[in-house]
């Protein structure tokens, strides 16, 4: 696969870039420009799979670090291979870990993008693969994520999350605010019976972003 200049190679059990990824990848090509107009950036792909995201934000020229996360060991594999293959003249500083969301990521570290193209299907027959399912609601995963990535997010940084319409998107969206989150956007694509939706969210109080 070649998305913008970038060529990706798959593997069976890890998820391949789809509508999804390339929405995602929009999104956070807005705020790499947005916030990387002042600073070289620090950026967290989370689920990374093939490392299609974490290789577009190295590729921007805005990223100092790029982190690859994925709890699928073949995955981080295949995001370090991919990402070596199209980043080895970049600047940005790349690493890879096998993690369970945030459980392996160090307490210090902080990020001014963390990006996750959850799985966010409910749960159910072929879908109980962790690959797509995201839990009975389809959005455990994605709770549990934004939970987490709270005390990983810079003041003035972004998390920026898939999700979709077939998913309880309210819920979560509500669930957030309580953590103490803002929606900044979210952006929608009609796939076939749904739409999958690609929301920012910062730190509510971020002047720097509600502004």
């Amino acid at each position: 696969m070649e998305y913008s200049a970038i060529r990706i190679e798959n593997r069976d059990g890890v998820y391949a870039p789809s509508e999804d990824s390339e929405l995602a990848a929009g999104m956070l090509g807005r705020y790499l420009k947005r916030l990387g107009a002042s600073k070289k950036l620090k950026v967290l792909d989370m689920g990374t799979a093939t490392g299609i995201l974490g290789i577009f934000a190295a590729c921007s020229g805005l990223a100092s670090e790029v982190t690859f996360a994925d709890m699928n060991p073949d995955a981080v594999g295949l995001a370090r291979k991919n990402a070596l293959a199209n980043c080895h003249s970049l600047p940005a500083g790349l690493s890879f870990i096998q993690t369970d969301l945030f459980s392996g990521v160090g307490a210090g570290e902080v990020y001014d993008i963390i990006i996750f193209n959850a799985p966010y299907l409910r749960s159910g027959g072929e879908t109980d693969d962790a690959m797509w399912s995201g839990g009975d609601e389809g959005i455990e995963t994605s709770m549990r994520f934004l939970e987490e990535a709270l005390v990983h997010l810079s003041g003035t940084g972004v998390a920026i999350l898939v999700a979709s319409s077939l998913s309880s998107l309210e819920k979560l969206n509500s669930f957030a605010e309580r953590l103490g989150f803002a929606l900044l956007e979210e952006e929608k694509i009609h796939y076939f019976f749904e739409d999958i939706v690609a929301e920012a969210f910062c730190l509510a109080g971020s002047t720097k972003l509600t502004a």
